[in-house]
């Protein structure tokens, strides 16, 4: 999170921001830049600060978020989430009732294959590793590895992964429990978004100078630095690489809200 007297910027996973916290503090000098992926709280929230959020196309945020992991292997969350076995009951104590999946969550992690999970990480050039990658992130509802709470949404049958990241990071706080429980359909994430998030701006990975540069231009800043693009993952660019006919479709269909209301 990047926090000053006038802005909140709110950090989604593999969407530019990196670049987009040191374009900020460049520009705004007392803003502080805090633990990464911080949520908002109650108390921020109510300083009525100008929010910040950063999107991506999905189709290219699924390939960046797997090649992520492919280079920095066990300091990726998402890589030791999936890979590794997660029996800690801490880990799912937050998340209300659900005993019989709580059951089957623990079930899948003594079963997972560790050996096959880790091998689809093994070259972020493998286009094959990628497409079974996502298949088991996106279509392994009954035995996903996964150990995270995206298991225990109630988007996870039929909804995805960046749009569950999507809600439990731009979420009021107060709200955030419901993505647990009361959202079933495709109508039920809009009118969720529509109520319940806190972001002024998005910013898009694809736009990020342009984005960032009307940003300051709202907030009444002088422009001092050009953009820098920090960190970039080593992958192919091309997305067309990647994904056949199955993956895409695949994506297309459990992230439609964000292809909908970003315009992708």
């Amino acid at each position: 999170m990047f926090i000053s007297s006038k802005i909140c910027f709110l950090e989604l996973e593999k969407t530019g921001i990196s670049s987009i916290k040191k374009f900020l503090k460049n520009h705004i000098q007392e803003g502080k830049i805090t633990r990464p992926h911080d949520y908002v709280t109650d108390e921020i929230l109510n300083k009525k600060l100008f929010f910040l959020g950063s999107i991506r196309n999905p189709l290219d945020w699924y390939i960046s978020r797997w090649s992520y992991g492919c280079m920095m292997r066990s300091d990726d969350s998402l890589f030791r989430n999936f890979v590794k076995k997660r029996f800690n009951i801490s880990r799912i104590n937050n998340i209300d009732g659900q005993y019989f999946k709580k059951i089957k969550y623990l079930k899948n992690q003594l079963f997972k294959n560790n050996m096959n999970l880790e091998s689809l990480y093994s070259d972020p050039y493998n286009k094959d590793n990628f497409r079974k990658w996502l298949k088991e992130l996106l279509t392994n509802k009954k035995n996903s590895p996964l150990a995270e709470h995206y298991y225990f949404s109630s988007l996870y049958l039929n909804f995805g992964y960046m749009t569950f990241r999507y809600l439990i990071m731009f979420t009021k706080p107060n709200h955030r429990k419901k993505i647990y429980s009361e959202i079933k359909n495709y109508q039920n994430i809009i009118d969720f978004d529509k109520n319940y998030n806190f972001i002024n701006k998005f910013v898009k990975v694809e736009n990020l100078k342009y984005d960032l540069e009307s940003l300051i231009n709202e907030l009444g800043i002088d422009k001092i630095n050009e953009i820098e693009i920090v960190n970039p993952s080593k992958r192919e660019k091309n997305l067309d690489y990647y994904y056949d006919d199955e993956s895409l479709e695949i994506v297309t269909k459990q992230d439609k809200f964000i292809f909908d209301k970003f315009n992708y």
